[in-house]
């Protein structure tokens, strides 16, 4: 029998629910999880066992407290990088020492393999960094999550950077398309701005705040309804004033040369942990301003799902530099992108976009997608070696022609059909995909430990 751990996120949990039927179908699959909700860990209970759901809210205790562990793990990074948790508290500071020491209790104890879940949240880092930093316990943490491009293949990242990931023994040969569509819409569907003009989706979100409360007071992930509230009114707020910021259109680049900086949504995993040590996204716009040349533009463009998240202030800060501008929200991201010189972010998805476009296309993190054509990883550091903008292009250019198109990118063929998020995920014969390629990690890690 395999022993396989899940760790529950929110709505991704009815999806590890799922994947974890699927499983135990098989017969030789004993499941467990890791919660942080008291609500969600006694309902798992009742499905999976009392024994089989570890409890890792404040409220947790541990038989041993394990010194050596903590002091291996950097839990003040874990802690800054968590949205809920207070980098200054404590309180929440020793709750992730004990979750620490509950965690590694609860993995070696029954003997759990194969770990499960998303990296969002500090209790995810953790059981992440037990694995890679305990190798007596051969556990392996394996995080699903899609390509983007297209949107129903995934990959099992195995680094909080999300840039290693599951190799497979046989490669995906079949060729895919690198349609942007289904993945953009999805995207501004999330949460599109017009949706918080509704009057019915406003009520809606009150009466959760207030009266379908999710969490328990124990739950670290958990926001308190004061702070909810008080963000929900900021949004309305600071989505009515977007409208009166200065922004240009199409029409004013032409002719112009330009780089654009995509913003991105924060707090989000995509920067927080993704983009460790690049989170503040001022200094990095101010950063790269230093690199531009006085005859070109340097454009600013927020997320989608980030308009009405900022104030004024915040927008100001990037658009007081000379040659600095805020572009308007374009439906045609096409039209901003093929004209610029080059973009640049800390790891957005915008980025693995305009590689695809053949745009000269730079994170700040080290993404998965770097190893195609047209993208490249360039850190601050190497930023301020440079002396101009024109000298980076040279470099780039030549590691460039090294470099795989998508359709021959590593991650294209380690990538694993299904549907992981977006519409058709619960479909039987989609789960039965994601199921089988969960199976092919534990058989494959299996063949590669017995030799």
């Amino acid at each position: 029998m395999k022993n396989i751990c899940f760790i529950a996120n929110f709505e991704k949990t009815a999806f590890f629910e799922s994947i974890a039927q699927k499983l135990l179908e098989q017969k030789n699959y004993n499941i467990y999880w890791l919660v942080v909700n008291k609500k969600q860990s006694e309902k798992l209970k009742l499905k999976f066992g009392d024994e089989n759901v570890c409890l890792i809210n404040k409220k947790v205790n541990c038989n041993y407290f394990n010194k050596e562990l903590i002091n291996k793990i950097k839990l003040n990074e874990i802690l800054f990088q968590d949205r809920s948790l207070n980098e200054g508290s404590k309180d929440d500071l020793n709750y992730l020492e004990l979750a620490t020491s509950k965690i590694y209790e609860f993995l070696n104890i029954n003997n759990i393999k194969y770990i499960y879940g998303e990296l969002t949240w500090a209790h995810e880092l953790i059981t992440l960094k037990i694995c890679d930093l305990n190798k007596n316990l051969n556990c392996k943490f394996f995080s699903p999550s899609t390509i983007r491009f297209p949107l129903d293949h995934f990959l099992f990242f195995t680094n909080s950077e999300q840039s290693n990931f599951f190799k497979r023994s046989i490669k995906f040969e079949e060729k895919i398309s690198k349609s942007t569509e289904n993945y953009l819409s999805l995207v501004q569907n999330i949460r599109p701005k017009n949706l918080y003009y509704s009057y019915e989706f406003i009520f809606k979100k009150i009466k959760k705040i207030f009266y379908e409360d999710y969490f328990d007071k124990h739950d670290p992930t958990r926001i308190s309804r004061i702070r909810r509230g008080l963000k929900l009114f900021n949004k309305f707020i600071n989505l009515f004033l977007f409208n009166f910021i200065s922004k240009k259109n199409l029409n004013y680049l032409k002719k112009k040369k330009y780089i654009i900086y995509f913003l991105q949504k924060q707090p989000e995993a995509s920067i927080d942990v993704k983009g460790a040590y690049y989170e503040n996204q001022f200094v990095n716009f101010r950063n790269l301003w230093r690199l531009v040349p006085s005859d070109f533009k340097i454009l600013i463009k927020e997320h989608p799902n980030s308009i009405g998240d900022n104030n004024l202030i915040f927008y100001r800060n990037f658009t007081k530099f000379n040659n600095s501008i805020l572009i308007a929200d374009m439906d045609n991201f096409e039209s901003i992108v093929t004209d610029a010189f080059a973009t640049f972010s800390v790891a957005s998805t915008a980025s693995m976009q305009s590689a695809m476009l053949n745009v000269p296309s730079f994170t700040l993190s080290n993404c998965f997608f770097n190893e195609m054509k047209f993208s490249h990883r360039i850190s601050l550091e190497e930023i301020k070696n440079f002396k101009n903008i024109y000298e980076l292009m040279d470099l780039f250019y030549k590691v460039n022609e090294m470099k795989n198109n998508y359709e021959q990118s590593n991650f294209v063929k380690n990538s694993f059909n299904g549907k992981i998020i977006g519409d058709g995920k619960f479909e039987n014969n989609n789960l039965v995909k994601v199921m089988n390629a969960f199976i092919e990690t534990t058989i494959q890690s299996d063949e590669t430990n017995s030799k």
